[in-house]
């Protein structure tokens, strides 16, 4: 990583690192032949998840047709939003998937759904919303 991305992109979640492993990142940013003694743990081999992206707006359009027509009908998805004027990240999770409303009165019954705001690269101005009623 290049010390911009490491200001720009590791620096904000400072504070949910653990302090050993960040003075570690500033003691690499700064010494680049320096060893890291933090315990890194290897890539897990056997992941059970796939990740595929779905919608990417700068691709396919900000539009709610765009979002519908890539979207619908899947289930397990993480919806990520970054707020171009706040540098707010929005999302929220869903396992059960989304259908397009057809109905004002149409929902789905899920408690294991969420949404949340990371706001300002803080943890403290953070938001993490958890469903408490199913439907």
């Amino acid at each position: 990583m290049s010390n911009d991305d490491i200001n720009n992109n590791v620096q904000p979640y400072q504070q949910i690192l653990e302090k050993d492993l960040w003075d570690d990142i500033t003691k690499k940013f700064m010494l680049a032949d320096r060893q890291v003694s933090s315990k890194i743990l290897p890539p897990l081999a056997d992941n059970p998840y796939e990740f595929k992206l779905l919608p990417q707006g700068t691709r396919d359009g900000f539009t709610e047709n765009s979002f519908w027509s890539l979207c619908a009908k899947q289930t397990h998805l993480v919806v990520i939003i970054k707020v171009n004027a706040t540098e707010e990240i929005l999302g929220g999770s869903n396992p059960i998937g989304w259908d397009k409303p057809v109905k004002k009165d149409f929902c789905k019954r899920c408690k294991d759904s969420f949404i949340f705001s990371l706001r300002n690269g803080t943890i403290q101005n953070s938001i993490l919303s958890r469903a408490k009623d199913p439907e």
